[in-house]
């Protein structure tokens, strides 16, 4: 009865960039032709790995973009060419 328990919930807040995870629409130009996948982490290169633009690399598999190594959990999955967007 003299008691009182203290409780805190911490909620992360919502992504921005859950919006666009799946469907890859540019927000910018509404197309998608010149939307590729952001990669993150540590590139490894087996020799296979080309530069064709701005951080744009080609692989077996498509282009893909570079994001970088340090992921926070709400990190852009697409880059737009033709704006040079990240979304």
């Amino acid at each position: 009865a003299d008691s009182s328990t203290h409780l805190q919930f911490v909620f992360s807040a919502p992504c921005e960039f859950d919006v666009n995870e799946k469907n890859g629409i540019c927000p910018i130009c509404k197309m998608r032709d010149e939307v590729i996948p952001i990669r993150y982490g540590v590139i490894a290169d087996n020799g296979k790995l080309k530069m064709t633009s701005k951080q744009v690399y080609a692989l077996d598999q498509g282009d893909w973009y570079i994001g970088g190594c340090n992921v926070t959990g709400c990190d852009p999955n697409w880059y737009c060419r033709r704006d040079d967007y990240t979304f």
